[in-house]
């Protein structure tokens, strides 16, 4: 008597979406240090342990405002320095940083840090 076989079948579609699901997942980059000076943070993270496409940085001044994009990165570079004359000194800012899949979508749930500019 020989073993009975078990057949599965999936939906292409079903399939399609997991197979979707599956090439865009990127671990999110954790911003580990942020060094500010006046009107300059520098921001460094760990690379993302999947493959990347590059990483999108994002300074936060208000959680109830969008985001301002910053930059795009190529995937080998963790560190980018912000020098604007927006960042005042003594203010205190959140940055972001999100991996991007190689199709170009970013993952969901970004780190951030939070880093108070000093005063002269």
């Amino acid at each position: 008597m020989s073993p009975r076989k078990r057949i599965y079948w999936m939906s292409p579609l079903l399939l399609a979406l997991l197979l979707a699901g599956c090439a865009t997942t990127t671990s999110a980059p954790a911003p580990v240090a942020a060094a500010a000076k006046p009107h300059s943070v520098i921001v460094t993270w760990e690379p993302s342990k999947s493959k990347v496409s590059g990483y999108n940085v994002y300074r936060i001044i208000d959680e109830t405002i969008k985001p301002k994009w910053l930059t795009t990165t190529k995937p080998d570079v963790t560190r980018y320095e912000d020098k604007d004359a927006e960042i005042e000194p003594g203010k205190t800012y959140t940055y972001s940083v999100r991996s991007l899949s190689p199709d170009g979508k970013t993952e969901s749930l970004p780190a951030k840090i939070t880093v108070t500019i000093p005063i002269n």
